[in-house]
């Protein structure tokens, strides 16, 4: 039975032990790129673990690709979720301020409660401005690249030769219409490569073939192309893969998701366990497979409902502040666990079964109110997923007949960036919809959308060419006109 349907069988104790001690660690783009959404103390707390076998590390050239074209990118998403949450966290506390104000509305509100509110409000948004601060330029200096960069030197693939370009052109097409493993969910994508998950999967098997070892996939690609789920429960890779593997390579294939590798690798004996670190690739890895794809920032007026432009806004907002919030908890409830199995682990005479059962109970309080938590972000995340089915496509350059209309028909498309020698002749910011607009002397104005205010008040008190083209068109959705 188990020679005839291989990928059914999940591999024995010793059999596990077997792929461990011999295999190659292949990693896919998104947990090199997820090493810039980590805590730092989580992001090198990973590359030790990943230094530790890097004689054995691997990255299919389509992996590689991926990473460095979508590196800027992520680097750009991490800054702006501080802006996001500074925003909202703004936004609240101006609302506060002049419902407090209107005395008559609120008789009973003395001004030491209204100062004491404040106060509050201002030590949350110094304490946010603090952080963002804090936050590394990686756009200037990537510490982050160097040492990816130094892990993986001389442990990428080759890209695609003309055969394999072949066969993906001659069979991705039946692939994908009888939903054989893995892209196939990718039918119908209008960004990015459609075959890049194939192209992927294919170079791993031509690495396999030479190298004649068995293989690790790390990846946290949540796709159902490439994991085998039964209900809500993930039982492993999707049979299909391990299959298909032992008949190109005969060795064997297994797959795993960034936190389940860092467990299995301390277990054994590769890397330390810290839990904590676990616990935090875990929550990202949950929450960016229920995340929906919308995009931000929307210019107003892109589509023909103003309304739903501005309620995709607003969700981005509230979907940054309450994913801040679940990790925040999140850490806290590490750090209980992580006290109460120590105390667990003491001998009985030493422990103190007060401070055992009141930890105990705290636990239990917490996972109540994560629960909360993450159904709250459900909600957003299900009406996220309503609105961006129902919003258009979003290129990078729109040519507009006016700043909030759509764009014509026959709209010219500019591409490229300004000139850094240009001279800025008018710089405006637009408060209420969040746009900052630059001319510049060859006649081009651009719009950049979703800029926070005190980043527009910053530019607008020193306009410099060469920082709005390295700050906000990199940074930001814009587009461009020509007068």
């Amino acid at each position: 039975m188990k020679s005839a349907f291989p990928g059914h069988y999940r591999p024995t104790k010793a059999e596990f032990r077997s792929i461990w001690r011999d295999c190659i660690f292949v990693l896919d783009a998104n947990v090199l790129l997820n090493l810039y959404r980590y805590s730092p103390s989580t992001t090198s707390g990973l590359l030790k673990t990943l230094e530790a076998v890097a004689h054995r590390l691997w990255v299919p050239h389509q992996a590689a690709k991926e990473y460095h074209h979508k590196r800027l990118g992520v680097i750009c998403e991490q800054a702006r979720r501080y802006d996001q949450v500074l925003d909202a966290v703004v936004k609240a506390r101006n609302d506060v301020e002049s419902k407090l104000e209107a005395r008559r509305l609120h008789p009973f509100s003395a001004p030491e409660t209204q100062k004491e509110v404040m106060a509050h409000f201002t030590e949350i948004i110094d304490l946010l401005e603090s952080c963002r601060k804090d936050h590394p330029d990686l756009l200037a200096e990537d510490t982050v690249l160097d040492s990816i960069t130094a892990l993986l030197e001389g442990k990428v693939g080759p890209p695609a030769d003309e055969a394999l370009c072949t066969l993906i052109e001659r069979d991705g097409p039946q692939r994908y219409e009888e939903q054989v493993p893995p892209g196939y969910e990718d039918k119908g994508k209008t960004e990015g490569d459609v075959y890049g998950d194939l192209r992927l999967w294919l170079q791993i098997i031509e690495h396999a073939k030479v190298a004649e070892k068995p293989v690790v996939l790390v990846t946290d690609d949540a796709k159902g192309d490439w994991w085998w789920r039964i209900e809500d429960r993930t039982v492993g890779p999707r049979p299909e893969l391990i299959e298909e593997f032992l008949l190109q390579t005969k060795a064997t294939f297994y797959m795993y998701s960034t936190d389940r590798f860092m467990q299995y690798a301390a277990e054994q004996s590769i890397g330390e366990l810290d839990q904590n670190a676990i616990d935090e690739v875990r929550e990202l890895r949950k929450q960016a497979a229920r995340r929906p794809k919308l995009r931000h920032p929307r210019p107003i007026g892109i589509s023909d409902d103003v309304a739903l432009d501005e309620r995709h806004n607003s969700l981005m907002m509230q979907m940054a502040v309450l994913e801040h919030e679940i990790a925040d908890h999140e850490a806290q409830r590490s750090r209980v666990r992580k006290r109460l199995r120590a105390l667990e682990s003491r001998r009985s005479e030493t422990v103190d079964t007060a401070e055992k059962r009141l930890l105990a109970r705290d636990l239990d309080h917490m996972r109540s109110e994560a629960a909360e938590l993450d159904g709250r972000l459900s909600a957003l995340y299900a009406d996220g997923a309503r609105i961006s089915e129902a919003l258009p496509a979003l290129p990078n350059t729109i040519h507009y007949s006016s700043p909030f209309e759509p764009p014509a028909a026959d709209g010219v498309q500019i591409e490229g960036m300004p000139d850094p020698g240009s001279s800025i002749t008018a710089v405006s910011y637009d408060a209420r919809h969040s746009i900052l607009e630059v001319a510049f002397d060859a006649g081009r104005t651009y719009r950049c959308f979703g800029v926070p205010i005190r980043e527009a008040e910053d530019f607008t008190e020193a306009p410099s060419s060469s920082i709005f083209i390295r700050r906000y068109l990199i940074r930001y959705q814009w587009d461009c006109t020509i007068s």
